[in-house]
């Protein structure tokens, strides 16, 4: 099973007793805990979305538990997701959802910009972009950071995290990503949660491919 590089993964850890996991993309962010100790300062710690821990596997009733990238947050969205439906978060916040974003919003502005000049424009584009001072790639970003962030307060009110753990592709913008999240997020969130600490995952965009080969191990134990 490999990982879509093109799509972020968000791994929420939360407190509490019981110990279960949420693993659907591949399973195997399970693995952020076990292998890197990524949130091994926590006690009890336990997942509830979009990753895993120690304990029983949960993959829901129809094997989609945790399928934080599909999550509406605008259901006013023409274009298609790749599942097959509008507005879900990945249009936004994937690698191909930020240049998607980024050729929308060159479309209907006429603002000069390093990115009218890129051929075949990706997000690294529009985030070195920003990083010299680039006010269209800013702009851009400014609303996927409020995209990203209304739909991580949206899990968060509903779990509760201690901690948000960001991987996946898309997380190599680095600290860049990860302050604008949580600029986005604290617009939206419950005020219970604010002071929810954001990470970045220390596997990156491998840890699905990490984590399903100890499942397989697992299951040969």
């Amino acid at each position: 099973v490999l990982r879509d590089k093109n799509h972020p993964s968000v791994i929420v850890w939360s407190l509490g007793n019981e110990e279960f996991s949420v693993q659907n993309d591949p399973w195997s962010h399970r693995l952020m805990k076990k292998m890197t100790r990524i949130a091994k300062a926590l006690d009890d710690t336990r997942p509830v979305t979009y990753s895993g821990n120690n304990g029983p596997t949960f993959a829901g009733a129809n094997g989609a538990a945790g399928e934080f990238g599909h999550m509406t947050i605008n259901p006013a969205e023409t274009e298609t997701c790749a599942c097959g439906r509008r507005g879900c978060v990945q249009q936004y916040v994937s690698a191909s959802g930020i240049a998607r974003l980024a050729r929308k919003y060159l479309a209907k502005h006429e603002e000069e910009s390093a990115l009218r000049s890129v051929e075949k424009l990706t997000t690294k584009d529009v985030f070195d972009a920003a990083k010299n001072g680039d006010g269209a790639a800013n702009a851009i970003l400014e609303n996927v950071y409020d995209a990203f962030g209304y739909a991580i307060s949206a899990v968060c009110t509903v779990a509760d995290p201690e901690v948000v753990v960001i991987g996946g592709g898309v997380s190599k913008a680095g600290e860049m990503l990860v302050e604008g999240a949580k600029k986005g997020f604290l617009k939206y969130v419950f005020y219970p949660n604010t002071d929810v600490r954001f990470n970045l995952a220390v596997l990156g965009n491998d840890a699905g491919i990490y984590g399903c080969c100890k499942l397989l191990l697992d299951s040969l134990a």
